[in-house]
C-alpha cells in the first residue's frame, strides 16, 4: 500500500498515506502492546477508510458531522481489522481496555455531570458502538454510566432514538454506507440542541487534534522514544504486516 510510518509525538493518527504512532518507551511491555494497537487501528483506517470520499464531501467543514463519522468509522474499521487478521482483535481490545483504565484514573466517569453536551453525546456514541459492534466488554461500564447521564439530561426517548441509529453501524460495509446514519444522528443532535460552541467542537474533534483513536478523553501520555534501533525496526515490521 506504500504507507509510511512515523514514531513521534504523543498521539496516533493517519491521513491514509502516513501513520504516526506515539513515541513510547518500548522497554515497557504496556507501551509495546499499545503500539501494536495503535498500528492496527491506524492501519485499518488506511486499508478500509475511503479518504477521497470524505474529502469530496468536505466533511472537515462540518465539525459535528466529522466527529460523528470518525466515531462510527473507528468502530467499523476495527471490527473488520480484528476479523481479518489473527491476533489483531486482541491488540485492539487490550488498547481499548488500557485507555479506559487511564480514563478512569483521570476521573472521567466520576465527572460526567461536568462534561459539556458535546462530550457527553459523542462519548456515549463511542462507548455504545465499541461495546455493541466490537464486543469490547470494558466499554459496558462506560456506556451504562454515560447513558444514565444522557437520559437525565435529554430524556429516555432521545437516548432510545440515538441507540436505534447506532445499531445501523454493524451493517455498514463501507465509509459511504455510514453517511446516511451520520446525517441522521447529526439531525437528531441538532434537534436536541446538542451543539456546543465551535471552540468545544474543535477542541474535541479527533482529526483537528491529530487524534484518531477511541475517545478524545483516553489519550496515553508519551514516555520517550524507542531506546534501540532494533525496537524501532520491530514496530516498523509490524506496520508493514498490516498496511
Amino acid at each position: 500500500m506504500g504507507v509510511k510510518l512515523k514514531i513521534t509525538g504523543s498521539v496516533a493518527y493517519t491521513n491514509g498515506k502516513v501513520i504516526t504512532i506515539p513515541s513510547l518507551d518500548f522497554n515497557d511491555e504496556r507501551a509495546v502492546k499499545c503500539s501494536y494497537g495503535y498500528l492496527a487501528h491506524e492501519g485499518a483506517h488506511c486499508r478500509y477508510t475511503n479518504f477521497p470520499y470524505l474529502m469530496s464531501h468536505n466533511i472537515k467543514g462540518d465539525l459535528l458531522k466529522h466527529t460523528i463519522m470518525n466515531i462510527l468509522e473507528d468502530s467499523r474499521i476495527e471490527k473488520i481489522m480484528g476479523r481479518n487478521y489473527i491476533g489483531v482483535y486482541e491488540n485492539l481490545k487490550w488498547l481499548n481496555s488500557y485507555l479506559n483504565e487511564e480514563a478512569k484514573k483521570n476521573g472521567y466517569l466520576d465527572n460526567l455531570n461536568k462534561l459539556g453536551v458535546y462530550k457527553l453525546a459523542t462519548g456515549y456514541m463511542s462507548s455504545y458502538t465499541l461495546n455493541h459492534n466490537n464486543k469490547y466488554d470494558d466499554e459496558y461500564d462506560f456506556e451504562s454510566k454515560i447513558r444514565t447521564e444522557l437520559v437525565n439530561t435529554y430524556g429516555v426517548k432521545f437516548a432510545n432514538e440515538l441507540d436505534k441509529l447506532l445499531d445501523n453501524v454493524p451493517s455498514a460495509r463501507s465509509t459511504e454506507d455510514l453517511m446516511p446514519t451520520v446525517e441522521k444522528i447529526e439531525k437528531l443532535l441538532l434537534s436536541a440542541n446538542i451543539v456546543s460552541s465551535k471552540q468545544e467542537q474543535e477542541d474535541n474533534n479527533f482529526e483537528n487534534n491529530a487524534v484518531a483513536q477511541h475517545e478524545y478523553d483516553k489519550i496515553i501520555s508519551a514516555a520517550g522514544r524507542p531506546t534501540t534501533k532494533q525496537q524501532e525496526n520491530k514496530i516498523m515490521q509490524i506496520a508493514k504486516g498490516i498496511t
